[in-house]
Parts: C-alpha cells; structure tokens; sequence
C-alpha cells in the first residue's frame, strides 16, 4: 500500500473499503442497514473530513464520532465480534 499524501489518496482508500464492506456477507448488512443507500456519499465525505483532520490537521471534521458508534452500538441485536474485526481488516 502506498502512502496517503492528501485528501485523494484518503477518497480513494475510504470509497474503496467501504465499498467492500457494504458488499461483505458478514459485514455489509450492518453498515447497510444503519446508513441509506442516498446517504452513503455523505457518509464517504464525513469519513474522509475525518481523516483528512486527523492526518493532515486540516480542520473540516466536526462532529462526535464516539457517540455515533456507541448509538450504533446500543441497536445492534448481535456482539462486535474479533471475527468481524478480521473480516474488515482484510477488506483494506
């Protein structure tokens, strides 16, 4: 894998896995069904505001990451598996 230079480079890796991961058997029907298929582009653009700021200290993420997962969390019937953890690490 090469290394992220800028905003590009960071498009490119979060519109590639996500696409994986929406289209994952294990995966896919979680993030599917917490994310409409119409809000999947703002969905991509957050992530990559995200990580734009965070690598780059370019101030365009606003928001609370943590809270979303945890709201997320609360709904889903079934446990973050290591076995899902696995499954996405080799999406990347």
């Amino acid at each position: 894998m090469e290394q992220i230079k800028n905003r590009a480079d960071i498009e490119n890796l979060v519109n590639s896995f996500y696409s994986k991961i929406r289209e994952d058997d294990m995966l896919g029907p979680i993030f599917n069904s917490h994310i409409p298929n119409d809000m999947w582009k703002v969905h991509l653009d957050k992530l990559s505001d995200f990580w734009e700021t965070n690598l780059f200290g370019v101030a365009k993420f606003k928001g609370s990451p943590t809270q979303k997962h945890i709201n997320v969390d609360k709904t889903l019937i079934m446990e973050l598996s290591k076995t899902l953890w696995e499954v996405a690490r080799t999406l990347v």
